[in-house]
This record gives C-alpha cells, sequence and structure tokens, in this order.
C-alpha cells in the first residue's frame, strides 16, 4: 500500500482507470482557464493604462489651471503697481497745481478782466443733497419732449439756474 502515496506509480494509475479520466478531463480545463485569465487580464491592464491616462489628463488640466491663475495673479500685481505709480503721479501734479495756484492772482484776474464780483449774503443758498435724483417725463407734445422735468437734489439745482435765466 505505501505505492498509493505516491502519485507517480504507473501501478496507481493503471489501478484506478476512473481517476485516470478525471485527469485527463480536467486537464483541459486549465487550458480554457488560462485563456480567460489572460483576457481577463488584458481587460485589466486596458482599464488600468485608461485610468493611469485618466489621472495624468486631469493632472495636467490642473496644472495648466494653476498656470492660468498664477499668470492671472502675476497681471493683477502688475496693474496694481501701475495703478499705484498714477495715482501717486496725479497726487503729485495735484500738490504742484496747488502750490502754484495764487488765490490773489485769481481773484484779482476775476475783478478786473472779467469783472465778476463776490456773491452777497442774500445771494448764497444752500441745497441738500439728501434727496434722490429722478426723471419724469410729463410731455405731452414734441417742443416739451426734449427738457424733462427732474425732482430731488438735481430738480432743486436745474429749478434755482432757471430763477437767474
Amino acid at each position: 500500500m505505501s505505492y498509493q502515496s505516491y502519485n507517480t506509480s504507473s501501478a496507481y494509475k493503471l489501478d484506478n482507470p476512473e481517476r485516470e479520466i478525471k485527469r485527463k478531463a480536467t486537464a483541459k480545463k486549465p487550458n480554457l482557464k488560462r485563456k480567460v485569465n489572460k483576457k481577463m487580464m488584458m481587460v485589466h491592464k486596458v482599464k488600468g493604462l485608461s485610468m493611469v491616462a485618466a489621472v495624468l489628463v486631469l493632472s495636467f488640466m490642473m496644472v495648466r489651471g494653476y498656470v492660468a491663475i498664477d499668470e492671472m495673479n502675476g497681471n493683477i500685481t502688475k496693474l496694481r503697481k501701475e495703478y499705484n505709480s498714477v495715482i501717486a503721479e496725479n497726487q503729485t501734479i495735484q500738490a504742484e497745481i496747488n502750490k502754484n495756484l495764487d488765490l490773489e492772482e485769481l481773484q484779482r484776474a476775476a475783478t478786473e478782466e472779467y469783472n465778476m464780483t463776490r456773491p452777497e449774503r442774500y445771494q448764497v443758498f444752500y441745497i441738500d443733497m439728501g434727496f434722490e435724483d429722478t426723471g419724469i417725463h410729463l410731455a405731452e407734445n414734441e417742443n416739451e419732449k426734449a427738457t424733462p422735468s427732474l425732482s430731488g437734489a438735481s430738480g432743486m439745482l436745474v429749478g434755482s439756474m432757471n430763477i437767474f435765466d
């Protein structure tokens, strides 16, 4: 009975013919399994490669977006510097204008060259600018359509200007 402990014995194969038939029947299946396994492995490889490609494309797009954002931030910084330099230049020019502006010379030119006088106390009035500015169209014919009536602060200003006309 020691021959049964080893599968390499020819006597064992001859002794049990059913086992030999089963072995031959099952010997064909691993080949089918190998083919199926090869196909499955190929499918897994294709899936893996497509996932890697998708990750690479998405990461490329993300990096490209960050580059665009960085470029825009650089442009914003450049424009802010330019804006600040223009503001500083405007302030310098305004200071120079204020320095060169002689109020006595301005008053002399207004009174002598243009015959202007200072307004009297009763001629000065103040306007409350707290009202909303609105425009109302009340014209009925073509002539009145050219002059819309105004209400609010701008209406008061226009009305007061019409007094002096």
